[in-house]
């Protein structure tokens, strides 16, 4: 369930992307063979190894991204809350969420849950209040397409305005 308390409509109309992925390279497998591509076929994903720009400082670049992402896809393994760079993309979500005071990370669980005293104190805050989805479970694109940014409704009938 992501809840938000302002109008995403609003804040969101400058996006570049519907979704920044983070993830750790054990999990290169999975997300570019099997996520990206289910993904890419409605929505606009950010990928680091083809969208951050060479010879960028990689700080800057996340930043950036997740700032044009209307979500942030964490894939939560053991090795992600290992990897300084995941951990740097989690926490610059989590703030993006907490400037917009909205619920924008996705965290999509690979594997088994990492052990509690793993998670970061902010990470579980954030579990604790947002769903989370389990790669493997029943309806996994389902809920995670629904999780994701969908388009604005379009009037069922359009009359020209005069």
């Amino acid at each position: 369930m992501l809840l938000c308390c302002v109008s995403l409509q609003d804040i969101d109309t400058d996006k570049v992307y519907d979704a920044f992925v983070s993830y750790t390279v054990q999990d290169y497998e999975f997300v570019v063979h099997t996520l990206l591509p289910e993904l890419e076929n409605s929505f606009k994903i950010c990928h680091h190894e083809r969208d951050f720009i060479g010879g960028e400082w990689i700080h800057n670049q996340i930043q950036e991204k997740v700032e044009q992402s209307r979500r942030t896809i964490i894939v939560l393994t053991e090795e992600f809350l290992n990897s300084y760079w995941g951990m740097t993309e989690f926490h610059t979500a989590h703030a993006q969420a907490m400037r917009d005071n909205c619920a924008r990370i996705i965290i999509l669980i690979l594997g088994d849950m990492p052990p509690q005293e793993a998670i970061p104190d902010e990470m579980k805050a954030y579990m604790s209040m947002n769903t989370y989805i389990k790669w493997g479970e029943k309806w996994f694109w389902e809920k995670l397409k629904y999780a994701l940014p969908h388009p604005p409704s379009k009037p069922i009938h359009e009359f020209p305005m005069e």
